[in-house]
């Protein structure tokens, strides 16, 4: 009884009644067992209280009891939504020493999380492995899992894949599985089959919900196809998921980035018509609106009802708030942003890095101050700890990069980009299956340019050594050494300044573009850009001069802030 309480008050978040009741317990005789202390190491997971879990995970080994799945998985879960690798993968090992084998739930909540901080080749892997030890069957949780992966990943023909190994092992798709195909097919533009599987949804007796629509609103946004999202939209309001309030920021966030501030203004009217209450994403989305659109007056307004609202901001208000500040072309103009950024850190977010760049970017006009800022940020670069969640990390980086690219440090930023890899910030660079990848969709083009000229350096590197290496084979074999394919992925990217036009793609192709390079889109997906080894190896003895050049960027010699 006393563990079915304590099951039931944690799931519902209510952490005191929940301790109270093992007070309670303790104090009548009753002794926890390992599973009453995987209910409590779940329900502090759950609620983000990493501390009272560890304490709770200590507790259960001081009472000499070992660990069962569930409380490996609890955790496991609990380190990755916090961002923390680290932690959960010393759970997994932990788990491994212990001989308890994962299930397909604790299978899927590793991928998950793995691929929720971009390590979508680790996750890969762990699928691998856990088919390898043959420790379960997987159902429709972890094949939905999978698919996301590879949506997120934009790899649509292994998401396809796994759609059909899901039939062919008799597990039928649920309303999941096609909200995250038509998302997968969303984001590299077919929306033919987008619209099909909404289609095939509905024959199968499913209703689209507020994800599908979010998905569709979102695939039409980035083609700045207006009236086909507006359709979705109406669908969506006429539907049962007129309180959807992740498609109306979806719209706020098309409208924004196409500069079409006043139906932005118009979509939040509406919401409030309704009775629809914005969101943290629903503001953020019209802040980084007026700042696209140099209305800066506007966003100081919008920022006080956010917190009126009870919306605290989070990375991406900061990251919209510098980027404006970034276009500002006075201190006037860059003010009302700058007070919303010292909001931020009044209300508890952690700013202070990149609000150093840019405060004292605007603030100094003496030719000299760089150099000080300069040694402002090292030194807060090397006080940076190890357990900081990588998707904050992420966020920072790219904010960061994209201050320094903006104003011409293009050095700088990739000084900063070889720090964030030495710290596995960004893992994107990868080689496996004979594919050699870099992942550029998720940073920032201050990031994303500064990480394929190092990828590309170690690409230079590897066709001079595959010729010292192998000078009996002749060219085209060299070539193939080990390595089937080099892929570029830059996606849509999550920073892009335009709907339907993604930067980090626009500033990747003009330079390899520039360079002559042979890397082209294959299959119509225009978020991959693939070159054969002979080719590429071809291109790097050929440009080789060249590339030691192109390679090494340079601060430009007028760099500055423009203020």
């Amino acid at each position: 009884m006393a563990l079915q309480l304590i099951n039931g008050f944690g799931k519902r978040g209510e952490i005191q009644r929940m301790e109270q009741i093992l007070d309670e317990m303790v104090c009548a005789g009753l002794t926890p067992d390992v599973v009453t202390f995987g209910a409590l190491i779940d329900c502090y997971g759950k609620a983000g209280d990493l501390e009272k879990m560890e304490a709770a995970a200590s507790q259960l080994q001081s009472a000499g009891l070992r660990p069962d799945l569930m409380v490996f998985t609890s955790m496991m879960d609990a380190y990755g939504k916090a961002g923390l690798l680290q932690e959960m993968m010393m759970v997994v090992k932990r788990m491994e020493r212990a001989q308890c084998w994962p299930n397909a739930h604790t299978c899927s909540t590793l991928i998950s999380s793995l691929a929720s901080m971009g390590l979508y080749d680790r996750a890969e892997k762990a699928y691998r492995d856990w088919l390898k030890k043959g420790a379960g069957v997987a159902d429709v949780a972890l094949y939905n899992t999978l698919a996301d992966l590879y949506a997120k990943s934009e790899n649509v023909d292994k998401m396809e894949r796994i759609l059909r190994q899901m039939r062919d092992n008799g597990c039928r798709p649920n309303l999941i599985t096609w909200n995250t195909v038509i998302d997968g097919y969303g984001r590299v533009g077919n929306l033919v089959k987008m619209e099909s599987c909404l289609e095939t949804l509905e024959k199968e007796g499913l209703q689209p919900d507020c994800t599908t629509f979010t998905a569709m609103i979102h695939a039409y946004g980035r083609r700045n196809m207006f009236g086909e999202m507006k359709k979705c939209w109406n669908g969506m309001l006429e539907s049962d998921c007129k309180t959807c309030i992740p498609g109306y920021s979806a719209v706020i966030d098309t409208y924004g980035k196409a500069g079409r501030v006043s139906e932005a203004e118009a979509v939040v009217e509406k919401m409030s018509a309704l009775g629809v209450p914005p969101s943290v994403v629903t503001w953020t989305s019209l802040i980084d609106a007026y700042c696209r659109a140099g209305q800066y007056d506007k966003v100081g307004p919008a920022f006080e009802q956010m917190l009126r609202d009870g919306c605290r901001g989070n990375l991406l208000t900061a990251t919209s708030l510098i980027a404006g500040l970034c276009g500002c072309e006075d201190l006037g103009e860059a003010q009302p942003l700058m007070q919303c950024l010292s909001r931020c850190q009044e209300e508890g977010m952690y700013v202070p890095l990149m609000h150093l760049l840019i405060l004292k970017g605007v603030v100094s006009e003496k030719a000299g101050e760089i150099d000080k800022m300069w040694m402002a940020v090292d030194h807060l670069l090397a006080r940076l700890g190890k357990s900081e969640p990588v998707e904050w990390l992420q966020a920072l980086f790219s904010t960061l990069t994209e201050g320094l690219w903006t104003f011409g440090w293009a050095g700088r930023s990739q000084r900063v980009v070889k720090f964030a890899l030495r710290r596995g910030i960004y893992p994107q660079l990868g080689c496996s299956n004979g594919e050699w990848t870099v992942d550029l969709h998720s940073m920032s083009v201050g990031a994303a340019v500064p990480t394929l000229f190092l990828w590309l350096n170690e690409v230079r590197e590897w066709a001079l050594a595959s010729r010292r290496a192998h000078p009996e084979l002749e060219a085209d074999e060299k070539s193939r050494h080990g390595i089937e394919q080099f892929i570029i992925i830059t996606g849509w990217g999550r920073h892009s300044w335009k709907e339907g036009e993604s930067r980090i793609r626009t500033a990747v192709e003009a330079k390899l573009e520039q360079m002559g390079s042979p890397f082209t889109v294959v299959g119509g997906n225009h978020g991959r850009l693939v070159a054969e080894p002979e080719k590429l190896r071809a291109w790097v003895l050929q440009r080789r001069d060249e590339l030691d050049k192109w390679l090494h960027l340079q601060d430009a010699e007028d760099a500055g802030p423009p203020w």
